[in-house]
């Protein structure tokens, strides 16, 4: 390959004395494949028109392309035909250069139960990745860090290829949601290309991509880029507030399919909280996008908040949600407020317990009656006929059961801050069989999992005495906690963990707040 920086041509500035050349378009302009266009009466001009009007930085730092026509390889044109199955017709087609420098580096790269599959599937595996070249748009060409598997994950999101539905409550969100992608992608690639790249290698939708991208680690590599970016990053307005978020969305995304994304909701939360403090109105200018991915943060960590009575970042003003209706929770916004209440309770209760200020008791039983009482009459703040002129009967089902077992899961931990388990378990044994027969039921006629669902259920099912229950319980969480595998089995390790330390000597002595010392 020819080296640009020494190359006469490289870069506008580099024009050799003699007759005159055409210049050279600047990598801006070629990546979008529009006209690069220069002052014919100015010398000395260090930047293309286009480059000077947007205020860009204007360079010519591609390699050139030699001269001439490329040669042939020792094999000619001749392709290399490869069955992809004894029993079909089907051809796979491929270069057989590519096929003797594609093949080592899967198998050195690719995970086991990639390389020891069968010869056939391997090769359809290097054929998507050949085919890679042909359809990566031009302006991603400015990121040589970039391998062509990564590429193409960029390609994906940019035509909204990848898969998001089991995250949203419908269907009428999904172009909305993929749209804010392409957005962001388009307007600040630079910034968000490392989260994006992490996200899409889970949800491309294509299995044999995601498995060669396991074995290259390439989402691991790229999430830890864009977490690496996202502590160098400062936000200046609104829309650098509106990426921070989506960035967040993005890594938690792919976190979440291996470990707990607590860390990167907090820390995204602690740079809208500073700017929220200063300024309520702040949660206005966002839009409908950043709105989305600031409650699905806050959401996620809420959950966690709870069980570890821990105080959420951020407290939304009551009100101030009251007429969203939200990609992810639906018309349920509203009761985040009110988890964040029960948090600093459980907190409050937490510290009396530990620190045997009995004293403190009273008080702390008047808020708890008082935050049950407003609970117990909340009902949705978005009106049905609004619901059902603008949303699809089994989107308007998911959003008002979402609502429902948010509410009741809420009251069951606050009973359980004042009463512990295998006493007074009437009520909430009751509410508890509500929130899992309404997932059921959702299950049943949507074929679609609530999201937001994990809390609840786990709320629920610590409820649960009998041991069938419990079996039932465990084995429907197959498809009622659905985001990943790890937050599956971290859901049922937390049940079977509970349940263990609850039925030593029927216990009664485990409050909520002992509920993360038991599940450890």
């Amino acid at each position: 390959m020819v080296n640009s920086s020494s190359h006469p041509l490289a870069s506008p500035s580099h024009i050799p004395s003699g007759p005159p050349h055409r210049r050279r378009p600047c990598d801006r302009c070629h990546a979008i494949k529009e006209r690069c266009r220069w002052p014919a009466d100015k010398t000395g001009v260090e930047s293309c028109e286009r480059c000077s009007r947007l205020g860009q930085l204007c360079d010519s730092n591609r390699p050139v392309a030699k001269v001439g026509r490329k040669r042939a390889s020792p094999a000619g044109n001749r392709m290399a035909l490869r069955r992809t199955n004894a029993r079909t017709s089907s051809l796979l087609i491929m270069p057989k250069k590519d096929i003797r420098e594609a093949t080592p580096q899967i198998s050195a790269t690719a995970p086991a139960s990639v390389v020891n599959e069968s010869s056939p599937l391997q090769l359809s595996r290097i054929h998507h990745l050949h085919d890679l070249n042909r359809m990566i748009p031009p302006r991603m060409s400015l990121f040589p860090e970039l391998n062509q598997l990564e590429l193409h994950f960029l390609d994906i999101m940019l035509h909204k290829g990848i898969s998001v539905d089991k995250y949203l409550i419908g269907p009428s969100f999904r172009d909305r949601h993929l749209q804010s992608f392409v957005d962001h992608l388009q307007a600040e690639m630079p910034h968000v290309k490392d989260a994006f790249i992490a996200c899409a290698s889970h949800l491309s939708g294509n299995v044999s991509l995601q498995q060669v991208a396991q074995g290259q680690s390439i989402g691991y590599r790229r999430a830890a880029a864009a977490i690496a970016s996202l502590r160098i990053s400062s936000i200046r307005s609104e829309n650098d507030l509106s990426m921070m978020l989506i960035l967040g969305v993005a890594i938690s995304t792919f976190t979440l399919h291996h470990s707990s994304c607590l860390p990167v909701c907090k820390y995204i939360l602690g740079l809208v909280s500073s700017m929220y403090e200063k300024d309520y109105t702040l949660l206005e200018r966002l839009g409908g996008d950043g709105m989305a991915f600031l409650l699905c943060l806050l959401g996620t960590e809420i959950e966690d908040c709870l069980v570890s009575c821990q105080l959420p970042t951020i407290r939304i003003r009551s009100g101030m949600l009251d007429q969203l209706v939200d990609r992810f929770s639906g018309i349920s916004a509203p009761i985040f407020t009110y988890l964040y209440d029960i948090c600093q309770l459980a907190q409050q209760f937490q510290q009396m317990r530990l620190q045997g200020h009995a004293c403190s008791d009273v008080i702390l039983e008047k808020r708890r009656c008082s935050l049950r009482a407003t609970l117990e009459e909340c009902s949705p703040t978005v009106s049905m006929a609004y619901l059902s002129e603008n949303f699809t009967p089994h989107e308007v089902m998911i959003m008002m059961t979402q609502y429902k077992f948010l509410q009741l899961s809420a009251l069951i931990i606050l009973h359980r801050l004042r009463h512990p388990y295998a006493t007074k378990d009437e009520i909430p044994l009751e509410m508890a069989h509500c929130i899992l027969e309404e997932l059921d039921r959702i299950m049943e006629l949507t074929g679609r999992a609530v999201p937001f669902a994990d809390l609840p259920h786990l709320v629920a099912c610590f409820e649960l005495k009998d041991h069938t229950e419990r079996r039932d319980a465990l084995q429907k969480s197959q498809r009622l906690i659905n985001f990943s595998q790890y937050c599956r089995t971290e859901q049922q390790a937390s049940l079977l963990a509970f349940w263990s330390a609850r039925d030593q000597t029927d216990r009664r002595d485990i409050y909520w707040t002992d509920v993360a010392s038991c599940i450890g």
